[in-house]
């Protein structure tokens, strides 16, 4: 079992020249659910405003926006555009992740089972891709 943190934050592009970063962090202080980020949208259509889901596991996110606490915001500057972030709401899931062979016994006997799975963890456990050992034991079954 795995935890996974969801968390929906609120991003806005920000032209220099519109908008100043401390009007958009005094409107987002007030969004507290997705129904005000959909008024905030209609109230300012001209600012992009996104909801975006970030899973713990992302590594490809930056660290600063992960380690947000709820209601926290943050600026990112990159390239000529700021990004406002504010963490919305974070919620905790169970994840399960389930990989299993079948070996028939109707098609193979207890011995050819038996070595077949000797083989399989050997394989597995240097380095050949789970998918690849299915593939080859659907193989084995459907030619006998």
């Amino acid at each position: 079992m795995k935890n996974i943190l969801i968390i929906i934050l609120i991003l806005n592009s920000l032209n220099i020249y519109s908008q100043t970063d401390k009007k958009i962090k005094r409107k987002l202080k007030k969004v507290n659910s997705i129904t005000q980020i959909d008024q905030l949208k209609e109230k300012y259509p001209d600012w992009k405003i996104e909801i975006i889901e970030i899973y713990s596991r992302d590594t490809l996110i930056n660290s600063k926006i992960t380690s947000l606490k709820k209601g926290e915001i943050i600026t990112v500057k990159k390239d000529s555009n700021a990004y406002v972030y504010k963490l919305i709401e974070i919620n905790k899931q169970l994840e399960f992740r389930v990989s299993h062979l079948y070996l028939n016994g109707k098609k193979l006997s207890i011995e050819e089972i038996n070595s077949l799975r000797k083989t399989i963890i050997e394989k597995y456990n240097n380095g050949i891709l789970f998918s690849e050992l299915s593939k080859k034991i659907r193989l084995i079954q459907n030619t006998k």
